[in-house]
């Protein structure tokens, strides 16, 4: 399978979470997850061109983890790509 297969097969796969986060963290009311994910605030449109770039995002991670944003960061980096979203998942979900 070609890596952008992948990369979309991923991206459905995670559609909910990705929305649930940008829904969040940029007050989205309309948001696209295929290739990139993309969402319109009503005031502008704006995307991330990967769930990694979504996922590692400074201020993303500064708005969803406050002060361990740092760890939350580290430990999805020391992660594999293929399990990555599925830690990113209990860590949203599993917030206090």
């Amino acid at each position: 399978m070609s890596i952008w297969l992948q990369e979309n097969e991923r991206n459905a796969k995670s559609a909910e979470l990705l929305k649930a986060i940008v829904r969040e963290v940029y007050g989205a009311t309309e948001i696209g997850v295929g290739h990139h994910i993309m969402w319109s605030t009503g005031s502008c449109t704006d995307e991330q061109p990967s769930v990694d770039t979504l996922m590692f995002d400074h201020h993303v991670a500064k708005t969803l983890w406050g002060e361990s944003w740092r760890e939350v960061l580290t430990a999805l980096a020391l992660e594999p790509a293929v399990t990555r979203d599925e830690v990113l998942r209990r860590l949203y979900y599993g917030r206090s």
